[in-house]
């Protein structure tokens, strides 16, 4: 016996979500990343350690805003909600987390090692190289330990 076109949609409706999240959720822990990157870039140069530490601050301080501004937002929304919407993006949130984390990651994680071709290819070096030149010129970060 087929599923229905109307599970079928919410079936595909579900996994669209879970991707979607999942990208965010990649995006901001590489976005943070970043962030600390360039807070403890910071710690082996030469100068005062009031300087070293206020950018160490400066990059905690951005991830600890948008992590709680991240945390109202969906109290907010979630208080707008009844319980049967409530439990559904609860559902979706537990999904989107389990594709990021036991899907996407691990994939990505396994192309790295399967395909050193891809990634030592001067193609993508030289993709990188400018990608590094243009971050490290605005925000002095290197990106060949991201990558």
């Amino acid at each position: 016996m087929l599923p229905s076109s109307s599970c079928l949609l919410q079936i595909a409706t579900l996994v669209i979500k879970a991707f979607s999240g999942a990208l965010a959720c990649i995006i901001v822990a590489v976005l943070s990343r970043i962030v600390f990157r360039w807070g403890n870039s910071g710690l082996q140069q030469k100068g005062s350690r009031l300087k070293r530490m206020r950018r160490l601050s400066t990059a905690w301080v951005v991830n600890g805003v948008y992590y709680v501004g991240s945390v109202w937002m969906v109290a907010a929304y979630a208080r707008c909600y009844q319980t049967q919407a409530a439990q559904q993006m609860l559902k979706e949130w537990a999904l989107t987390v389990a594709c990021s984390w036991f899907i996407i990651e691990p994939a990505a994680i396994v192309a790295r090692i399967m395909m050193p071709c891809i990634f030592r290819s001067r193609f993508f070096l030289d993709v990188m190289q400018q990608l590094n030149d243009t971050i490290a010129s605005c925000m002095s970060i290197d990106l060949s330990s991201i990558f």
